[in-house]
């Protein structure tokens, strides 16, 4: 049972280490490399703009080697080179939206103190000039899907906080105004995403003010915006149609259209919507994704059991599997793609890599990656180290699996002790210790609390040791165990909110 400190107790001090001998002239040596994955270099949208591929990415190049995404150019002759140098820390390249309109390219950027805004490059100091501040102060109008449709540029974008996003055009005087208000309700707005021109309208995903419809397919023709397609007829379903992009003189979409079918991909003729191929039948998903024309066929990323998310290419009816570039149903995730001197290129994301640029090989069978923005290697943070029946276990991350258990000994080196780290999988641990025969440690006992645990290595099952505050939603942490004549020792928090010396021993049987 657990029990509150008494005065015997004091004074006593515990602690765990490794030693390291500096014998001999001997010095440290790594053990294992357990986390050997690099930083992300954050590439998820892609766009050719004048000969080159633009996007949003981090070569981890901020101080001390911190996330630094800025908006990069990349020709396969030439490599990377920065378009812009100041941008935010908070700036993510699944916020870095790119276009070519009137001679100039024009981004969503992430400005110091004015949040994010539309601005297009140029020559001056920067790398940019800000076209307007649509949202006065840091908060930012946040201009995305930038698309152009006639003599205009389209996006979606807030005029304040309580607007919502609405549909924004940009002229070619560099003049902004809002071009169609699709929901008048306050915060709400039509949120029009996923711009595209099919025979001679400006097509979207749009939220109108009908909230039977939902999140549809809507046209645009410059002026008003009507419903095109119901893909989700139920009474208050959302398709949520998106990735729209034209392909044989259809428009394409991944769309989710009932319950019985999930999100599948999708083709509108202009008149009606209808289902092109169920690539995982049923009510499951495939979730079509980053949908682009290449080499006369259709391309997109999309989810099975078996496979991942991988790289598909539409044949007919059909989804045929292009190239895995990890094999098994982990697969990896994509984002857009773009195709530049006959390559189609495309970010990718893997446990070991993050998202960084890809391209599909020459025989068009296998994914290669093209650069590692930013190759910095990343550490485990092992800690909380504790010896128990020959090995000694720790916490550590390696990149996949979170903060989980690991145990190491000179025979078996380096070993994840359990894809678990708690009995809910959650992952943190605040302490390892042994004891009585177990592993014990400070983890997530229900969804929410952290409490103390023990870990069998035998049976790799978790259980509860001891709930300190019993029926309280007040979590105990406990931490930094020591084992003395018999008694477990370790801090915990008490239900008066104060970090104690507490002791446990197991009750008689």
């Amino acid at each position: 049972m657990a029990r509150s400190p008494s005065s015997l107790l004091t004074a006593l001090l515990g602690f765990s280490a490794l030693a390291l001998s500096s014998a001999s002239g001997s010095e440290p040596s790594l053990l294992a490399d357990i986390n050997p994955f690099g930083g992300d270099g954050q590439v998820q949208m892609l766009f050719n703009v004048n000969g080159e591929l633009v996007f949003g990415a981090n070569k981890c190049d901020g101080p001390s080697g911190s996330a630094n995404v800025e908006l990069r150019a990349y020709h396969p002759t030439s490599g990377i080179r920065d378009l812009t140098t100041t941008m935010t820390s908070s700036f993510g390249g699944d916020e870095a939206y790119v276009c070519e309109f009137n001679g100039k390219v024009y981004f969503s950027a992430s400005i110091p103190s004015l949040g994010m805004e539309l601005a297009y490059l140029d020559s001056s100091e920067e790398g940019f000039t800000m076209v307007s501040d649509l949202v006065p102060g840091y908060a930012g109008s946040f201009p995305r899907h930038l698309t152009v449709f006639g003599d205009a540029m389209y996006f979606n974008a807030r005029r304040d906080n309580s607007e919502g996003v609405e549909l924004f055009k940009l002229t070619a005087s560099n003049e902004i105004s809002l071009a169609y208000e699709f929901n008048s309700a306050n915060y709400r707005g039509g949120d029009p995403k996923f711009l595209a021109e099919f025979r001679g309208k400006l097509y979207m995903q749009a939220a109108s003010d009908d909230s039977l419809v939902g999140v549809e397919l809507f046209a645009f023709d410059g002026t008003d915006a009507s419903l095109a397609a119901d893909v989700c007829s139920s009474a208050y379903c959302s398709s949520k149609p998106a990735f729209l992009t034209v392909f044989n003189d259809t428009l394409y979409m991944s769309a989710l259209g009932d319950a019985s079918t999930g999100r599948e991909l999708w083709a509108f003729d202009g008149t009606s919507a209808s289902l092109v191929v169920d690539i995982v039948p049923g009510s499951g998903s495939s979730d079509p994704r980053g949908l682009t024309v290449f080499s006369g066929s259709l391309f997109f990323g999309a989810t099975t059991p078996a496979t991942g998310t991988e790289l598909f290419r539409l044949d007919g009816t059909s989804a045929v599997l292009v190239a895995e570039l990890v094999p098994g149903p982990d697969g990896a995730d994509l984002g857009t793609m773009a195709q530049l001197e006959g390559v189609l290129y495309m970010s990718r994301h893997t446990d070991a890599l993050g998202w960084e640029l890809h391209r599909l090989s020459s025989t068009g069978t296998a994914i290669e990656l093209v650069i590692d923005l930013c190759p910095t290697p990343l550490e485990s943070s092992p800690r909380f180290f504790t010896l128990h029946d020959g090995d000694f276990y720790f916490a550590a991350d390696d990149g996949v699996h979170d903060e989980k258990l690991w145990r190491y000994s000179s025979e078996h080196g380096a070993q994840l002790a359990s894809t678990l780290s708690s009995p809910t999988g959650n992952a943190f641990i605040t302490g390892i210790g042994s004891y009585n025969g177990s592993v014990v440690l400070g983890t997530f006992v229900t969804s929410y609390n952290i409490e103390m645990a023990k870990f069998d290595p035998q049976t790799e099952q978790f259980g509860l040791l001891a709930d300190i505050n019993p029926g309280s939603s007040r979590a105990s942490v406990p931490s930094w165990f020591c084992v003395m004549d018999g008694v477990l020792y370790f801090s915990a928090t008490g239900e008066s909110g104060l970090v104690q010396l507490w002791s446990f021993t197991p009750e008689a049987t």
